[in-house]
């Protein structure tokens, strides 16, 4: 699923409604509440998006609460309310100790550490710009955290995959963790995937570093090269790919150059819901060369029964297995 400007428009206001209303600090105006229902009657898509912050509002609550963090949250709404009268304070994730956002969560602690915290589901993809003016695309299923001091930037990916353009910033290095993986970046374009028991850093531009912490042991990257970190080995390997290739999730497709079959059907339920399996052993090594949209699986079956000697069997559960063509 490629970014859609429009939809996140609507979540941002729909995080600013929920910033500015939730906790009540104050009253709330009748000029403000008409302005609310008029935006939530505007489109059925407002509704949706303010009930999806709402949602993630109350899986943050215990973390809102803790530390101190619930009476920040009161005196900067309260700080808020002075400062933005308008309907849609745009202002206010600047100034805002605390903003919960369908997808995403942002805080400053006392040690003046800015975190934010982003997440994709299946299929979907979302760029967000940071503080630094830095820029990160989340690909599916993907989940991280932000971390920035005046010192450091560092994010934390637990799953998933995202592509980081980084601002130049010699004095604050831009320092990605995934599992038992180190990346150094300084103004440079690069993706990093968690995998179940890997990760995978691709360069596109410029240069990073890195590191594995098992053995801290360090390779520099230039472009067009991806280094592999498996959970518990020592050593990162280092080799030659097609960069842009391998970064084609970012426009919604799926382009594969004589990838295992087995790989592609790997790769492809990244995006779906409704499943590939390989069914017949025979074919599991078959080499596969495409473009195939990102998310429909059915689509992806059907272009293999035409173009290779595969047969696609749906089946009850809504699952799509293949066999090989008799």
């Amino acid at each position: 699923m490629s970014p859609d400007p429009a939809r996140d428009a609507i979540r941002n206001e729909a995080e600013q409604w929920l910033a500015r209303r939730h906790d009540r600090v104050g009253d709330t105006s009748q000029q403000d509440e008409s302005a609310f229902h008029a935006w939530l009657q505007a489109d059925p898509r407002h509704a949706q998006a303010y009930r999806a912050s709402e949602k993630l509002w109350q899986e943050y609550r215990q973390l809102g609460d803790a530390a101190g963090l619930a009476a920040l949250r009161r005196r900067t709404l309260r700080q808020s309310r002075r400062q933005f009268r308008s309907p849609w304070p745009r202002a206010l994730a600047a100034a805002a100790v605390l903003a919960v956002t369908a997808g995403s969560y942002i805080a400053w602690t006392s040690t003046r550490v800015e975190v934010a915290r982003y997440a994709t589901t299946i299929g979907e993809q979302r760029t967000v710009s940071l503080s630094d003016q830095s820029e990160v695309t989340l690909n599916t299923n993907t989940t991280l955290e932000i971390r920035f001091s005046r010192a450091r930037r560092e994010v934390v990916l637990s799953q998933g995959e995202a592509r980081f353009q980084v601002a130049g910033n010699r004095s604050r290095p831009f320092v990605v963790l995934a599992q038992g993986t180190r990346v150094t970046a300084l103004g440079t374009q690069f993706q990093v995937r968690r995998d179940s028991d890997r990760t995978l850093v691709t360069l596109a531009e410029g240069s990073v570093q890195v590191v594995s912490q098992a053995a801290d042991t360090a390779r520099v990257l230039m472009p067009d090269q991806q280094a592999i970190v498996h959970d518990g080995r020592r050593e990162v390997v280092v080799h030659a790919v097609d960069a842009g290739q391998m970064s084609s999730w970012t426009t919604g497709r799926l382009d594969f150059q004589a990838l295992p079959l087995q790989d592609v059907v790997r790769e492809a339920n990244r995006y779906a819901a409704r499943k590939l399996s390989v069914g017949d052993p025979s074919i599991a090594e078959l080499k596969i060369s495409g473009n195939f949209l990102a998310g429909d699986n059915a689509a992806i079956a059907k272009g293999l029964e035409v173009v290779f000697p595969v047969r696609a069997e749906h089946r009850a559960d809504g699952t799509i297995a293949l066999y090989a063509a008799h």
